[in-house]
């Protein structure tokens, strides 16, 4: 259970990195401090695509609430279809995250392989081709 803990700490460190956003946990907690929301195998990274009528300031791109479930459903259904894995994302408050699972078969090479996935992938929605296509239908 410790190696799980673990590895989903320092795997959520790493996506949340490479996807430039942060891992959920309490607010305001000082760098020495440890976080209670991350003594789990499980870590939720946020992702730089948010859920709102106007754009969000230090988002990659901003999506209509009605978009949002087309959105995730995309990024969930190309991650299963075209690489082979899963993790869940989902809208909380003005943003969408990903939950992360520390595995004992898993590595922190592992997160990082899906966090440039994921990374291309936010940028495809940035880029207003999978909105359109999702809004259609």
């Amino acid at each position: 259970m410790s190696y799980c803990i673990k590895l989903a700490n320092d795997a959520a460190d790493a996506v949340a990195a490479i996807l430039g956003t942060d891992v959920l946990q309490e607010p305001d907690l000082k760098a020495s401090e440890i976080s209670n929301m991350r003594q789990c195998a499980m870590t939720t990274v946020r992702l730089p695509i948010a859920v709102a009528d106007e754009p969000v300031p230090g988002a990659l791109v901003t999506v209509s609430p009605k978009e949002a479930p087309g959105v995730f459903t995309w990024i969930q259904n190309t991650l299963m279809s075209k690489h082979d894995t899963f993790v869940p994302v989902f809208r909380h408050g003005s943003w969408l995250w990903t939950r992360l699972s520390g595995q004992i078969f898993l590595e922190k090479s592992d997160f990082e392989w899906l966090g440039g996935i994921l990374r291309d992938m936010c940028e495809q929605v940035g880029s207003g081709t999978i909105v359109s296509i999702v809004s259609r239908g």
